[in-house]
């Protein structure tokens, strides 16, 4: 999707900030799966060159340092140098981080006291009173122990947001606007659909903005997705209202209404990443699994077929767990209300019948004990197993296992697992 940034008015001073393992970076990593990124340096200050340069120097120190200091503080003291820089501009600081969370969530503590030393600094100085600051992530643990759990799922799908407003953010002539954003990322270039946020308020604000207040309390309970951010961003550089959220739209910002009703299909939102959704488990022994992994395997093997005289042909070790998703019976018979749609009870009478139903399957391959998750439609009509790559997930790590076809094909680094690893 487009910079909301790209073309602010007034103009801004820009900075996008990076700092993790650049072999797994915002640019390098959509190149392997085949996207676009940057073809020019896209701000005014661009942090990356520095990494670029230092990453090299990484394995002969200690862990997340360079020198004495560790490598986070100087990210965090490059943000803050810019407030100093550009007093009186209007500014866009984008902040990315996953270095020491990539490999373990548990690192993330060794960061707590400096980050929290870091915004206190900032906010003593008064140096957000102009300011709208926001952390967020893009999802949860991937690749822990903690991804098997049922809690797991959720973190995958469920990252955080939180933003806190602390002055006028309304750019007044003459007034310092910055617009600060924190991003912590667990992990780096994962499409995240469903988020949980908080957001916290300054007395004034609430006396000034009482609907943004408002409507952003209601929909800390409603479904949001990336893409209202995406327009929460653009309404806060040209602000259109705190009218109710069309939610026909696939975006949204949160400083309007968004209705009750809203689920997974309005806001298009694939049944693979809905949190909101019913699962039903289903036993390992059923027939209908066997013909589901079947489906799947068959499907992994076609993906690395062009390259089979570099990936193995890959088994199913084990299944650990099935799940079928079916809209509710309840849902299918319903018609009508009573009285025409006034009322709380309903016509169930109606004789729809289901049209397919969804399998999520998690399941363990050979050679390289692949762990995947993935979600079958079975099209009833046909009486046909469908799976496409992008509702299935690779949740465990596969390294250098497909070494040889990632500059080939990196699209099936999880699938492949080279021939030539299986030797040594």
């Amino acid at each position: 999707m487009p910079w909301p940034i790209s073309t602010p008015s007034p103009p801004l001073i820009l900075t996008l900030e990076i700092h993790k393992i650049q072999s797994l970076g915002v640019c390098l990593l959509p190149k392997l799966m085949g996207l676009l990124c940057f073809t020019e340096q896209p701000t005014d200050h661009y942090y990356r060159y520095f990494t670029l340069a230092i990453e090299q120097y990484y394995y002969n120190l200690t862990s997340f340092c360079l020198g004495s200091k560790p490598r986070h503080t100087i990210f965090l003291e490059y943000m803050k140098e810019l407030f100093y820089i550009y007093p009186k501009k209007r500014k866009w600081f984008f902040l990315f981080h996953s270095e020491m969370s990539h490999r373990d969530n548990n690192f993330l503590s060794q960061m707590d006291e400096d980050l929290y030393e870091h915004l206190k600094g900032l906010h003593s100085e008064k140096q957000l009173d102009q300011a709208i600051l926001i952390f967020l992530a893009d999802h949860g643990a991937r690749f822990s122990t903690v991804r098997a759990t049922a809690q797991g799922k959720q973190e995958e799908r469920l990252p955080y947001f939180g933003i806190r407003f602390v002055s006028h953010f309304m750019a007044a002539p003459g007034r310092s606007h910055t617009f600060a954003i924190i991003l912590e990322l667990c992990f780096v270039f994962h499409i995240f659909f469903n988020a949980v946020f908080v957001f916290r308020f300054p007395e004034w604000f609430h006396q000034k903005y009482p609907n943004i207040v408002e409507n952003v309390k209601t929909n800390s309970q409603r479904l949001v997705t990336p893409f209202d951010v995406h327009e929460t961003l653009h309404e806060i550089l040209h602000f259109t209202g705190t009218e109710k959220a069309n939610i026909s739209k696939r975006g949204v910002s949160l400083f309007k209404l968004i209705p009750d009703e809203r689920n997974c299909d309005w806001a298009h939102i694939d049944p693979h990443w809905c949190a909101c959704m019913e699962w039903t488990k289903i036993g390992l022994d059923d027939p209908i699994l066997k013909r589901v992994t079947k489906k799947i395997i068959s499907t992994f093997n076609n993906f690395t077929k062009p390259f089979r005289k570099e990936c193995a042909i890959l088994e199913i070790i084990n299944v650990t767990s099935a799940v079928m998703l079916k809209v509710k019976d309840a849902v299918l018979r319903f018609r009508d209300t009573s009285d025409g749609g006034r009322g709380r009870f309903g016509k169930m009478d109606d004789k729809t019948e289901h049209s397919k139903i969804l399998y999520q399957v998690v399941l363990t391959t050979k050679p390289g004990d692949g762990v995947f998750e993935v979600t079958v439609t079975h099209q009833l009509k046909e009486n046909k197993l469908e799976v496409n790559k992008k509702d299935i997930s690779r949740t465990n790590k596969y390294g250098n296992a497909s070494h040889c076809v990632v500059n080939k094909e990196p699209f099936l680094r999880p699938y492949c697992y080279c021939k030539d690893v299986m030797k040594t």
